[in-house]
């Protein structure tokens, strides 16, 4: 039992430990219940030690924005770290949530931050990245012993990031798109179009990875790493097309990179590739319209802009200037090149098992729902296929007319129904339209009233009228009706 005494005007605290011995502590409490407060505290602690429970979060004067400091110095990946401190800095540290303390994080509070980001236009995927990182840090944290206590950000919930069309190119637009990167840029998207290879991948390819003699060519760095994403070294045959693209740039290279910047330097990570190929796809064609601009207007700060399918010279409707256009790519990415090779490769029946090999991805999943992106084209196929099976099982034939079975009766002024008026009308063309349908409905509506009529005379045993004849000739002219073509 916690208790508290008093020797020489110190308060101790007395408590019994995770093995059981008692334990006496000065305390720099001022009155007896402070230190009594603190003995219990110290025996809790203790005995969730000594049943091997999960320990208590400190009351740690750590901040937030302190721990995501420590962790982008200290466990933060060197290759990463300026694009994560940029993305922690601006959502956590100088936000106020940085300002909280570590014990004061509670799951609802960062899902609030979530949602505020959410609010403000942040995009799924984004809010699903800071979370992972926060997790991160709150577990390398733990692991060393900055932070007593659960994972707060376990218990907050990922957002679901609904899955978007990669804008590819098809097997025509390839060679227009080789031809139109230049001298500069030629032999690079040549060998990221036939070989799938990543940016860092392109850039971090040195001479000795290339053998044109038996035509292989090793990936096994990526910018300034010695190994690539997921740690998957391969050997890829290289492509006869690709030879002389290859062979061209490591003789013009006066370093050892297959594709050095200007002074033979490694490009750096920062190379703005996306701009560079919008440039290339627009001088290739590959555009969604034209923007036309006036220049006069726009230099009076009052720019008049018109988008139009093609680049036929127009006027502005203000200074009936010239205006000029301006092509407007297709909205893709230079990451999408390598999902033109693995969609291409896929519709070439290549099986998917060596695709996933030429990705260099770990789960074939992966390749075939994220990287292999179907076109209506690729649809229209398989349905014709369907289409093709049925057309002989449904083919159209002639009209048959079948009778039913005859339906004896029994009773009072029953009659024997000739064979003909009980005629059905079918077919594989199915000629019932809206017409029959709407004289089936008017004959029932007519002989109804004098069903109910016959039914009773039949009980009253009274001679039947002559309705039945009446409505037997009825159905024999609406059949006649039916079966004309």
């Amino acid at each position: 039992m916690a208790s508290a005494i008093k020797r020489s005007g110190t308060w101790y605290a007395k408590w019994k430990d995770a093995f059981g011995r008692q334990q006496r502590k000065a305390t720099t409490a001022k009155t007896r219940k402070e230190c009594e407060t603190l003995a219990h505290e110290l025996e809790v602690e203790s005995e969730r030690d000594r049943f091997g429970l999960q320990t208590l979060p400190a009351k740690s004067t750590i901040t937030l924005g302190e721990l995501c400091d420590w962790w982008l110095k200290e466990r933060c990946p060197k290759k990463s770290a300026h694009k994560e401190r940029s993305r922690v800095e601006k959502h956590l540290i100088k936000h106020p949530i940085g300002a909280r303390r570590v014990s004061e994080v509670t799951p609802a509070i960062f899902d609030s931050r979530l949602r505020e980001m959410e609010d403000a236009g942040a995009s799924p995927a984004s809010l699903n990245k800071l979370r992972a990182i926060s997790h991160s840090v709150f577990e390398q944290a733990i692991a060393a012993g900055k932070w007593r206590g659960a994972n707060p950000i376990s218990r907050v919930p990922t957002r679901s990031v609904p899955r978007r069309i990669y804008e590819t190119m098809s097997l025509q637009q390839v060679p227009l798109v080789i031809e139109a990167a230049g001298p500069t840029w030629r032999d690079l998207m040549a060998t990221a179009i036939y070989l799938a290879l990543r940016k860092g991948e392109l850039f971090a390819l040195r001479k000795q990875d290339v053998d044109l003699e038996e035509r292989l060519l090793y990936v096994r760095r990526s910018h300034g790493d010695d190994t690539v994403k997921g740690k998957k070294a391969l050997v890829l045959p290289i492509p006869l097309p690709l030879v002389q693209y290859l062979r061209d740039p490591i003789t013009r290279s006066p370093s050892e990179y297959v594709f050095p910047g200007g002074k033979g330097e490694r490009r750096p990570e920062h190379t703005k590739m996306e701009q560079v190929f919008r440039r290339i796809l627009s001088r290739a064609g590959i555009v969604v319209g034209y923007r036309h601009i006036c220049r006069r207007c726009a230099a009076g700060r009052d720019p008049q802009v018109l988008r139009a399918p093609d680049a036929e010279i127009r006027r502005c409707p203000k200074c009936n200037m010239r205006m000029w256009p301006s092509a407007i790519p297709r909205p893709m990415r230079f990451h999408d090149v390598r999902h033109t090779t693995i969609t291409l490769l896929l519709r070439l029946k290549v099986p998917m098992h060596l695709v996933q090999r030429i990705a260099r991805h770990s789960n074939i999943r992966l390749t075939v729902d994220t990287y292999g992106h179907l076109e209506v084209d690729d649809l229209r196929e398989a349905m014709e296929l369907l289409g093709e099976a049925t057309r002989n099982s449904f083919a159209p034939g002639p009209i048959r007319v079948q009778a039913l079975p005859e339906a004896k009766k029994t009773g009072p002024g029953s009659e024997e129904v000739p064979h003909e008026t009980r005629a059905l009308v079918i077919g594989a063309e199915h000629r019932v339209r809206t017409g029959d349908l709407r004289l089936g409905k008017a004959l029932r509506r007519i002989c109804r009233p004098m069903q109910r009529e016959a039914t009773l005379r039949n009980r009253s045993r009274r001679p039947a009228r002559p309705y039945p004849r009446m409505c037997q000739q009825m159905h024999r002219n609406a059949a006649g009706l039916l079966t004309q073509d």
